[in-house]
C-alpha cells in the first residue's frame, strides 16, 4: 500500500480524491487538524460527488481545536470524490490515506466494510444535537459567569455603601479632633496693631464758627505754620496729590503776593506764572516754598526780608 495525504483549507475549493486507475480504492485513515482559529468551536470534515454541488454532503467527522484534532475515518473511496471542510475559514486539515486492493465493492463508501461508519443522516442528527449541546453548555457557562460577576459588583457596592456610611458617622468625631490637635500645635498669634491712617489736611479757615482760629489767622499766629532753618514759614491750605517739582523742570504756579499788612501789590491771576524751578530764576524763598508741594497743592508762604 502507497500512503497519500490530502490538505484541505477553508477558504480554498473543495480537494479532488480520484483513484489511480479503474477499480482502485482509497482508503481514508484519519483526519488531523494542522492550524485552526483559537475562537473556532468546530471544524466539519465533508465529502461529495461533485465538487460544486453541497446537496449529497456526506459528513465523514468533526474536529475541535483544542480538544480533539485527530480524527480516525476508515473510510474507502471507490470513485472520484471531493472533500472539504467548514466552519472556520483559517483552518487547515491533513487527510491520511492509502491506496488499497479491490474489496469488490462500489459506490462513494462502503457501510459493510466499515462497521464504525455512520450513514449520512444520522451523522447529522448527532452533530446537530452535538452541536446544540455545546451550545447549551456555553450558554449555561456564560449566564453562571454573568451571575458571579453580578455577585462580585453587588457585594462591590455593599463594602462601598458601608464604607461611606462608616466615613460619615466618624466625620463629626474626626472634626472635632483635629481642631483640638491645631489648637495645641498652633498657639494663637496676637494680631499686630493698625496704623493710624493718616488724616487729611484741612486749613483752620475752613472750621466755620470757630471764632478762636479766624482770630490767630487774621492776626496770622504762627503755631499754625512750620518754620525752615532760614525763616522762611509755610501752611498747607490744601494738600496735592500729583507730583513734587524736579530741579530744571518747568513748574507753573498761581500766586498772589502781598505785604505784611495785607496790602496785595501783585497776582499771576488764573494764567499763572512759568519759571523753571531750582535754577534760579525766581527768588530763594520761591524754589525753597514749593520744593516739597505737589501738584494740586494750595500753600500759604511767609518770606522773610
Amino acid at each position: 500500500m502507497k500512503t497519500i495525504g490530502f490538505r484541505l483549507h477553508g477558504k480554498g475549493k473543495p480537494v479532488a480524491i480520484i483513484p489511480e486507475k479503474l477499480g482502485d480504492r482509497i482508503f481514508l485513515q484519519l483526519a488531523s487538524l494542522v492550524q485552526s482559529d483559537p475562537k473556532a468551536k468546530k471544524v466539519v470534515i465533508s465529502i461529495r460527488s461533485e465538487p460544486q454541488s453541497s446537496e449529497n454532503d456526506t459528513v465523514l467527522g468533526v474536529l475541535i481545536p483544542g480538544r480533539m484534532e485527530t480524527l480516525p475515518l476508515g473510510i474507502t473511496i471507490t470513485r472520484e470524490t471531493f472533500a472539504s471542510i467548514q466552519g472556520d475559514p483559517k483552518a487547515e486539515v491533513c487527510l491520511v490515506a492509502s491506496y488499497v486492493p479491490d474489496f469488490g465493492g462500489s459506490g462513494l463508501y462502503d457501510e459493510k466494510e466499515d462497521e464504525d461508519f455512520v450513514p449520512n443522516k444520522r451523522m447529522k442528527r448527532d452533530l446537530e444535537e452535538e452541536s446544540s449541546e455545546e451550545d447549551e453548555e456555553d450558554s449555561r457557562d456564560e449566564s453562571e459567569e454573568d451571575e458571579d460577576e453580578e455577585d462580585e459588583d453587588r457585594a462591590k457596592l455593599q463594602k462601598e455603601m458601608e464604607r461611606r456610611f462608616e466615613a460619615k458617622r466618624k466625620l463629626p468625631d474626626a472634626l472635632q479632633q483635629k481642631k483640638q490637635a491645631d489648637k495645641k500645635q498652633s498657639p494663637l498669634i496676637p494680631l499686630p496693631p493698625k496704623k493710624a491712617e493718616p488724616v487729611a489736611t484741612v486749613h483752620p479757615s475752613e472750621l466755620k464758627g470757630n471764632a478762636q482760629l479766624k482770630h490767630d489767622l487774621k492776626h496770622e499766629k504762627t503755631h499754625y505754620y512750620k518754620e525752615l532753618p532760614m525763616g522762611l514759614k509755610y501752611q498747607d491750605l490744601i494738600v496735592g496729590i500729583g507730583q513734587k517739582p524736579r530741579r530744571g523742570r518747568k513748574v507753573v504756579v498761581q500766586y498772589t503776593l502781598t505785604l505784611e499788612n495785607g496790602k496785595k501789590i501783585d497776582s499771576s491771576g488764573k494764567k499763572g506764572f512759568a519759571f523753571r524751578f531750582g535754577t534760579g530764576e525766581v527768588i530763594k524763598g520761591w524754589d525753597l516754598g514749593i520744593a516739597s508741594m505737589q501738584v494740586g497743592g494750595e500753600r500759604h508762604l511767609i518770606v522773610p526780608p
